[in-house]
């Protein structure tokens, strides 16, 4: 496996362990706050690799249709058990994760059938820029989370949740103006029957 898929990787091990160690701190609210700041900053580590992975393809010349695929699976593989996870525990209502949910498999499907005919689908301004809004976004939410267990004065809930379902809502609309960024190229240069 090349070095550049091997941070990839990290991406996909990560969720899962993401989802355990989450879970385990939504049920035993007593140990929340240590494994919370631990995920956070394992968080900040596995969003690196998504800039290790591009460089290093990019430096060492292996960029692949492997790894074409295989980093923006692992980016939505990462993001989508993240907001599952907020969905569990009410910080994302379930609707925007649905949205979000079938963006993503919308496009993985999209980068599929591209790399089967032969064609790439480069990577687009608009995705990245809805890259960065879902890692804010996650991260944000994460250092809510933790501030309820260090500080007494918190804004009302009503505040933090009209908060949250803003950040996903611009979330779900650059999602789906990238998707049809993607969709639009993938048309226009199809080739002519």
């Amino acid at each position: 496996m090349r070095l550049a898929d091997k941070f990839t990787m990290v991406r996909i091990i990560f969720a899962p362990l993401f989802f355990i160690f989450y879970m385990i701190a939504a049920y035993l609210d007593r140990y929340a706050l240590p494994i919370l700041a631990a995920l956070a900053a394992a968080l900040v580590l596995a969003e690196l690799t998504d800039w290790l992975d591009g460089s290093t393809a990019r430096k060492l010349n292996q960029v692949s249709d492997t790894g074409k695929i295989l980093d923006p699976f692992a980016d939505a593989f990462l993001h989508i058990t993240i907001f599952f996870c907020f969905t569990v525990t009410r910080d994302v209502p379930a609707p925007i994760f649905i949205l979000i949910f079938y963006r993503e498999f919308g496009m993985l499907f999209l980068r599929l059938q591209a790399t089967r005919k032969g064609r790439d689908i480069a990577a687009r301004m608009g995705g990245k820029f809805k890259t960065v809004l879902y890692i804010t976004t996650c991260f944000w939410i994460l250092a809510v989370k933790i501030y309820r267990y260090t500080s007494f004065i918190l804004p009302q809930d009503y505040v933090l949740y009209t908060i949250k379902v803003v950040l996903f809502t611009i979330c779900v609309i650059a999602a789906y103006l990238s998707f049809f960024e993607y969709l639009y190229q993938w048309v226009s240069k199809a080739p002519k029957k």
